[in-house]
């Protein structure tokens, strides 16, 4: 500084006075004492037994857990054009391990404390492998290799040579070693073969601060106040959510710890990498930013979530002595990115860039502290708080490239499995050559996905790089063919055209097959003539009464002939039918009488009571038998109304959908082209005619002439009768709903109903297991499962069942006719393999909601794909398409769940809750029971609240279906922040006994409370505890007879239900008949079955004539 500087700056006043000169070299004294106190210092003894670091600790319990797992084994190799010399190798890395001490440390415990001691002798493994030897194979082998981090060394070295070619492959423990520190390593083994290469002597290794000392000085810090204060704002930053990601894995793999892992790779072009860099200079981030964004921006659009969190390692080497050491110095952070789809990537970015400086900031605080203090809910087989990793390195290839007599080919991060779904790594070379590997668990995922989303990440760069200030949700970036493949897996077949009427059909078939049985009810027969003439003979009686096209008729039957040709008839008056169950409670019946336009009301219930005329069938059938028994003269118009059924509703009322002839004939048509039947068939109607399976069951058989055999009142819940039913009418098609086929299989009578060729499954979810069992049961079988909404005309998809008992099963594809949109909360298309709610278009959307025009205009939408005016229904359920075109069944977007198959609001059950005294707040939650298949609890607070008096009050306003089997009394309900129940914080329902806990009484009522403990998952159960009041259902108590049958005791449901307690029900149980007992498996000599003994009878000459053979010929 010149003297003039000097002058001017104390003209200006800048001169320290002495008081501040005193200040400085104060503040200079302190930093150097604090940067004294930091440093690293090489520890005298060196080796002196030294302590782990909370992320060793960490590592060396996971392996004392498990001694022969070798997932912590790091393992990387270099590819070479040429060959190494063997003994420079060995001679490169025992000078190596000598300079990085942590290589040639043992650990043990000493005083209940985990230590790490340097050994005296530098020492390494290296392991000769034979040149012809499958290198690969060979690699694999050694990197797979378990350390006893006891007593070997924690480095591994193998030099695999094949066809001109040697890898040089490096294994070692991840408690010595991370990514950075092989990539060191890596670094310094090539400068020392260099010296080598040029007889150079390998420099003398001078005592410096390594690992161990870096152990020791993290052990002596006292950073309890700067980690909790880390600790508070990581828990801040990263909310409470930690629902996992919906990606399109196979969720029946899910077992666990480690998966098996396989990798995908893409090098991104040159011009798309320069237009990236474009991009962080314009916004001033790093690459790592941007790809890091655009990878959870591409893990929201697959799982339609808004909270994204992937974990992504930091190399945690802020000491200023750690850079160059090699160590276990790797942190992991969870990086968050909420995700708004109205924003542009610029402000994506911004988002990011905010998240980063904090993460930064806070770097601190090890995982294992934030896991602990966090402690979210575990999900099974997902690690808890992320299920991907993201990881950006840079590497310079060409200084490994350096060596004289080869050349570098390939450089590779050897990994076999990891605890994570998804790992994506971006390597950039400093050359700028970039490319994407995505490590993915192959248990999980298909190869076909990992490789699409490569594809779509980098077309989604490509066009975030184009386009940075377009809001994300029109960004035009999906590539083309994968949208053409949307939209051919969106669109069924062609619609049936429309012929005829439904009535029409079964009018023709009637007169083709008028002696063939139409009906079968309690054995008893009715013919296609008989049943012609009692139906057209009600609809001329209808016409007459002044019924017509649109009208509903209220149809008010128990199980019977006449319930049959209640429906038919109605429908050949050009009327619509409502169904009314008996065994509703009175005030839903009650209730969808009056929200219906009845002209009149049918049943044959006597004393029932309607604000309209009611028609008792006992007497209106000798009136009927005086009308015409001609068909009527009324023509069915497509679009007429044909039957309106009522669902659970959200505001506490059931709901009436009302569907018309096209739809219904559609749909038919479609499931008798896809599984024909004739008049040969049998098809069991077992389905209350109040859901929409039952319209099916009623009139496709008649359409095709066809036997309709009508389960008795009660038979149709009780396996063992429905089986003895199957088999003494040889049914050959039957619905059933998922959880009432695990009741029926479990029956050993289902083993003998061989006359069964298909079965259709819907209403809820069909669990893998469950088919492939029933397809082993009855080989002959086939298994159709549907899937569709009351609103679309009973069902829209379909899949055919194929045994695997290892993969979920889909809904499938679009029938016939149908559209089937996957959308994203913004209407746009959602990728393949992405979650979004399905919106359902074509012929079969029902007209709406009776009486109900805003809920109509709520739930019917104007279909964005086309121009025509058409609608589309938003289903509520969350599915997404594969890569085959199917769909799979994710969930629901609100609060509507199936129970039994039977669809209900949760809203409709609190609704009634808060109707009843002294309630304040209610919710309802649909949870798993103990053997799988949901049940409803319900939590209330309020004032002088009794669960039994709630559950009455419940039962007098809804079907049994929907009364919750517990109700949980709380003080109050817990909160979430913005003021609602916080349904994710309820507590377990509790099931409360109503008396003193009384031991079971003898062997039957032992094994009675056994059999309740392992069905209801509730333990101990007394011999006065009910049933019902421990959480049972009708379900249940199939399981309840099932179970006890195994014990060679013969039960029904009825008799659950009627004697619902241990000492009741024993009183009722009577022992198996040798007929209905389970046969044991047998051994030894056995009689010939009547057809062995028939084949020996005719002595044939050439036995040989009677093989079979079957020829397989692999792809």
């Amino acid at each position: 500084m010149s003297e003039q500087k000097r002058r001017r700056r104390r003209e200006r006043g800048g001169a320290l006075t002495e008081e501040q000169q005193l200040k400085l070299k104060a503040k200079l004294a302190d930093s150097q004492a604090r940067a004294q106190q930091n440093q690293l210092e090489i520890r005298q003894d060196r080796a002196a037994k030294v302590p782990l670091t909370p992320a060793q600790q960490r590592l060396w319990t996971a392996w004392q857990l498990d001694p022969e797992d070798s997932v912590y084994n790091l393992a990387g190799t270099l590819t070479f054009q040429g060959q190494l010399n063997k003994a420079w190798v060995q001679a490169g890395f025992t000078h190596l391990v000598a300079k990085h001490g942590i290589l040639n440390s043992r650990f043990s415990v000493e005083h209940d404390a985990t230590v790490q001691q340097l050994q005296s002798e530098s020492a390494f493994t290296f392991v000769d492998v034979p040149s012809q030897s499958d290198s690969a194979q060979q690699a694999f082998e050694i990197a797979d290799q378990p350390f006893d981090l006891t007593a070997e060394p924690l480095l591994r070295v193998a030099l695999l040579e094949s066809q001109g070619e040697c890898t040089l492959l490096v294994v070692m423990h991840h408690i010595v070693t991370d990514g950075t520190s092989m990539q060191q390593l890596f670094n310094e083994f090539i400068q020392a073969y260099a010296l080598l290469q040029n007889h150079q002597s390998l420099p003398e290794v001078e005592p410096k601060a390594d690992y161990l000392d870096y152990a020791l000085w993290l052990a002596k810090q006292d950073q309890t106040e700067l980690l909790e204060k880390q600790l508070a704002g990581w828990q801040a930053a990263l909310g409470d959510d930690f629902e996992p990601l919906r990606l399109p894995a196979n969720s029946l793999a899910r077992q666990g710890g480690n998966y098996p892992i396989t990798t995908q790779s893409l090098a991104l072009p040159t011009a798309l990498w320069q237009q990236v860099q474009a991009l962080t200079k314009q916004h001033q981030v790093t690459p790592y930013l941007v790809l890091l964004s655009a990878f959870q921006y591409l893990l929201h659009r697959y799982s339609d979530q808004s909270d994204v969190k992937v974990g992504v390692p930091i190399a945690n080497r802020h000491h200023a002595q750690t850079h160059g050491l090699i160590g276990f110095f790797i942190n992991t952070q969870v990086v968050r990115l909420e995700v708004d789809p109205q924003d542009n990537f610029a402000t994506l970015l911004e988002k990011a860039k905010s998240f980063s400086q904090f993460a930064q900031a806070n770097q601190d605080l090890p995982f294992e502290h934030l896991l602990d203090a966090i402690k979210p809910p575990r999900s099974t087989g997902s690690h808890p708080l992320f299920q991907v990793m993201f990881n950006y390195l840079k590497r310079d290839k060409g200084a490994m490239d350096a060596l004289q007599g080869v050349s570098l080919k390939d450089t590779q991060a050897l990994r076999f499995s990891m605890p994570f779904d998804l790992q994506l790594d971006v390597i950039e070379e400093v050359t700028g050559a970039t490319t994407l590997h995505l490590y993915y668990a192959n248990t999980l995922y298909s190869e076909a996905f990992a490789k699409h989303c490569l594809d779509e990440l980098a077309a989604l760069l490509l066009a975030v790089s184009n386009h940075p200030s377009a809001p994300l949700q029109y960004l035009d970036w999906y590539p083309q063919h994968r949208q053409q493949c949307l939209e051919s897996f969106s669109e069924g077949a062609s619609a049936f055209p429309w012929q005829h009427s439904i009535p029409d059909i079964i009018s023709e078939q009637a007169q083709k097959t008028p002696q063939h049985s139409a009906l079968i009810f309690a054995g008893e027969h009715l013919s296609y003539a008989k049943f012609e003439q009692y139906t057209n003979q009600l609809a001329n009686w209808l016409i007459a009464q002044g019924v017509g096209r649109e009208d509903q008729i209220g149809v008010y039957f128990d199980r019977s002939f006449e319930m049959v040709i209640a429906l038919i008839g109605v429908m050949k008056s050009g009327a619509a039918y409502v169904p009314l169950d008996p065994n509703l409670p009175a005030d839903r019946v009650d209730y969808i009488a009056q929200n219906s336009t009845f002209k009149l009301v049918l049943g044959n219930r006597d004393g029932a009571q309607f604000n309209v005329p009611y028609f008792n069938w006992s007497e209106l059938a000798k009136t009927l038998t005086s009308q015409e028994g001609a068909y009527p003269s009324v023509t069915i118009l497509p679009e007429q109304a044909a039957y309106v059924i009522y669902t659970s509703g959200s505001t506490g009322k059931p709901k009436g959908v009302i569907n018309n002839h096209h739809a219904l004939y559609n749909r038919i048509s479609w499931q008798d082209q896809a599984y024909p039947i004739g008049r040969e068939d049998r098809v069991l109607q077992k389905t209350p005619y109040g859901f929409d399976v039952s319209v099916w069951e009623f009139f496709w058989p008649l359409m095709r002439g066809a036997t309709l055999v009508v389960a008795e009142p009660e038979i149709h819940k009780e396996p063992r009768e429905l089986a003895l039913l199957i088999q003494a009418q040889q049914v050959t098609l039957l619905h059933f709903v998922p959880s009432m086929l695990q009741a029926f299989i479990s029956e050993p009578k289902a083993s003998h109903c061989d006359s069964i060729r298909h079965i259709i499954c819907s209403g809820e979810a069909l669990p893998a297991a469950l088919q492939a069992d029933a397809l082993k049961l009855l080989p002959d079988l086939e298994i159709h499962n549907l899937y569709g909404p009351t609103e679309a005309a009973i069902d829209v998809s379909y899949y055919e069942c194929d045994g695997r008992a290892d993969k979920a099963v889909p809904i499938g594809k679009p029938i016939a006719g149908c559209e089937l949109w996957v959308l994203d909360q913004q209407l746009n298309l959602s990728p393949i393999g992405a979650v979004g709610e399905l919106y359902i278009g074509g012929i079969g959307l029902a007209r709406g909601y009776a009486n109900r025009p805003d809920l109509s205009a709520e739930r019917f939408v104007a279909n964005p794909f086309a121009t025509d005016g058409s609608r589309l229904y938003r289903s509520g359920d969350l599915v997404r398409w594969s890569e085959q075109g199917e769909l799979e069944y994710l969930g629901r977007t609100d609060h509507q769940v199936k129970i039994r198959g039977l669809r209900i609001e949760l809203g409709e059950i609190e609704t009634q809750l808060f109707a009843q005294p002294g309630v304040k707040e209610a919710v309802v939650v649909a949870i798993e029971g103990p053997n799988g298949g949901a049940r409803l609890a319900a939590y209330v607070s309020g004032e002088s609240l009794d669960d039994s008096q709630l559950q009455q009050g419940l039962s007098d306003a809804l079907p049994d279906y929907m009364v919750p089997s517990s109700i949980m009394v709380m003080e109050s309900l817990p909160l979430s922040s913005n003021g609602k129940v916080d349904r994710k914080a309820l507590p377990e329902p509790t099931l409360q006994t109503q008396t003193a806990y009384q031991a079971p009484q003898g062997e039957r009522e032992e094994l009675l409370c056994q059999t309740w403990q392992q069905v209801l998952g509730h333990s101990p159960i007394g011999r006065d505890d009910n049933f019902f009041a421990l959480g049972g259902d009708s379900i249940l108590s199939l399981q309840i007879v099932a179970a006890m049958r195994q014990h060679g005791f013969a039960l029904s449901a009825k008799q659950v239900f009627e004697a619902p307690t241990i000492a009741q029900l024993a009183i009722e149980l009577s022992e198996l008949s040798d007929e209905d007992k389970i046969p044991q498996v047998v051994s030894g000599a056995t009689p010939l079955l009547p057809i062995q003994q028939a084949y020996f009878a005719r002595q044939p000459s050439n036995v040989n004539h009677w093989n079979q053979a079957i020829r397989l010929t692999p792809p």
